[in-house]
């Protein structure tokens, strides 16, 4: 496994034929989670169809889809039956971020765990670059998730943080975004692998569990 806490390495790990939601499910993401585990019940939740296609909607055994506003309840409405929770890039997308990690902690099951990835706040003094490398790239950012602030609210929503990577580097794209860096400089953007965000430690991960 090449990035051993990444969202494929947590798809993985999920129970047979475990529920799992989707917390921002855009960009086809049922296409890719579906495609590393066909055997799980997949719930997508996100505030309209951002980036679907036909497939994706196929994939989802159900689709969610709320307003920003009452995205928060949208998610605790669901009771606790998840025995896991993804987030990816979808924190710094919401309105309410507090309440959308309490909500996301609530619809855990008993040992149930939970994934996270979102800008770290090293990123606001990062280089501006096409695909986003500054937080500020990103017009649709809203506030910046606060790692101390996000840690205090999972652990006092009763979860166990078991990886908690402030600025996670995956060692092997850490190598090929350093190989990569005089390109992605010269030419202000990034590349669509992951290798530069790697190189620069771009996310902030974390895989949290009920106890």
């Amino acid at each position: 496994m090449l990035r051993r806490y990444g969202k494929a390495a947590f798809v993985l790990n999920i129970p047979r034929g475990g529920t799992v939601l989707d917390v921002g499910c855009g960009n086809a993401s049922a296409c890719y989670i579906k495609g590393l585990r066909p055997d799980i019940h997949y719930v997508g939740v996100d505030i309209g169809d951002y980036h679907q296609t036909d497939d994706s909607k196929s994939l989802m055994d159900e689709y969610i889809v709320s307003s920003p506003q009452r995205f928060s309840e949208t998610i605790a409405r669901q009771g606790d039956r998840f025995d896991a929770v993804i987030s990816n890039h979808n924190l710094e997308h919401c309105n309410d971020q507090e309440g959308t990690l309490r909500a996301m902690a609530s619809v855990l099951k008993d040992g149930g765990r939970m994934y996270l990835a979102f800008p770290s706040e090293a990123t606001r003094g990062f280089p501006s670059r096409m695909g986003t490398l500054n937080f500020y790239d990103d017009d649709t950012h809203q506030a910046m998730p606060r790692w101390a602030q996000v840690m205090s609210i999972l652990r006092g929503a009763g979860l166990s943080v078991d990886v908690a990577a402030r600025r996670y580097r995956p060692p092997l794209f850490f190598i090929a975004g350093a190989l990569m860096e005089p390109w992605s400089s010269r030419r202000r953007r990034i590349d669509r692998w992951g290798a530069s965000w790697a190189f620069w430690g771009f996310e902030s991960v974390i895989w949290a569990r009920r106890t």
